[in-house]
């Protein structure tokens, strides 16, 4: 992911979102394309970009009830950057 022009925030993450790149069960959508994706040999995301949600956390994981902040994202969640761990519009209809 063109490590070469620098570093990009927050932590080095060259996309947003990336976790998009992979179907659910953590496999890539396209080869091409493949940002990251889950490694069950090292029980982790792994890929040429930095994961931007838990790297340890299952695609098949699902929230428990009344789970609060990162443990309520599923695995298969791909946005975490907004402060409830979900991708929204800051947009607010009247």
């Amino acid at each position: 992911m063109a490590p070469e022009w620098g570093w990009a925030w927050p932590m080095n993450r060259r996309l947003l979102y990336n976790r998009a790149s992979s179907d659910p069960e953590g496999k890539p959508w396209s080869e091409r394309k493949a940002y990251v994706w889950w490694d069950d040999d090292q029980g982790k995301w792994t890929g040429h970009d930095v994961p931007d949600f838990a790297a340890d956390k299952k695609p098949a994981y699902e929230a428990p009830a009344g789970a609060k902040a990162a443990d309520a994202i599923g695995g298969a969640d791909p946005f975490v950057m907004q402060t409830d761990g979900r991708a929204g519009s800051t947009c607010r209809a009247a």
